[in-house]
């Protein structure tokens, strides 16, 4: 009896464990202040509490995001080239992030002597990439600045603002993963041999290795 008992302990023992389902890794999303003003704080703060709503997004610790931008070089510049736009998401460990301008301003027309524009700009930036996948602007004007701000506000909610940023990273994700098995299945090396020349390594941001003598004892 105790044979079968250790018989029956050692066979679950060594039978193999069922493999655990693999599912796709949710996509690192950061999203930077709109801008240094009141408004677009709180424009940041409304994709940050409805993006993660939807399914297979993780935000980036906002806290954690912007120090690692600020840590990168970023001071709130919208015109990045796509070697910029790599390192800024790099650096925040994001797969995409969100930035934009939001403001409000006091303008004056023929037709209106005083009035207020309310605006918001948002861009969608890949980071394997660097190039923008989603641009979107909204306007709203009002003779106050409280209402021009509460009627954005609206225009955000009515146009599923949100809802169309997720679709487009989403897209950009399928779009993404197509460009990677392309690039995979077809001849061209993974990794690149380096110039032998110094001036061409350089122009291509490379340093070539130096070479060195080993020191060897008398």
């Amino acid at each position: 009896m105790h044979y079968l008992i250790a018989s029956a302990g050692l066979f679950f023992i060594l039978s193999p464990r069922p493999l655990a389902v693999t599912t796709q890794r949710p996509i690192q999303v950061a999203i930077l202040d709109f801008g240094s003003s009141q408004l677009a704080k709180t424009v940041a703060q409304e994709f940050r509490t409805a993006l993660p709503k939807f399914d297979g997004v993780r935000l980036v610790d906002p806290d954690l995001s912007m120090s690692a931008a600020r840590g990168a070089g970023y001071s709130g510049s919208l015109n990045l080239s796509l070697a910029e736009a790599r390192d800024l998401g790099a650096s925040m460990d994001a797969d995409f992030y969100l930035l934009g301008d939001a403001q409000t301003l006091r303008r004056s027309s023929f037709s209106k002597p005083v009035y207020y524009q309310t605006y918001l700009t948002i861009f969608v930036v890949s980071t394997r990439t660097g190039s923008l996948v989603k641009w979107d602007r909204i306007e709203t004007q009002s003779d106050s600045a409280a209402n021009s701000e509460r009627q954005l506000f609206q225009l955000l909610e009515s146009r599923q603002t949100v809802r169309t940023a997720h679709v487009a990273i989403q897209s950009a994700v399928v779009r993404e993963i197509a460009e990677r098995q392309q690039d995979l299945g077809g001849n061209a090396p993974l990794i690149n041999e380096a110039p032998n020349d110094e001036k061409i390594a350089g122009e291509q941001g490379l340093r070539l290795p130096r070479p060195y003598r080993r020191l060897r004892p008398a």
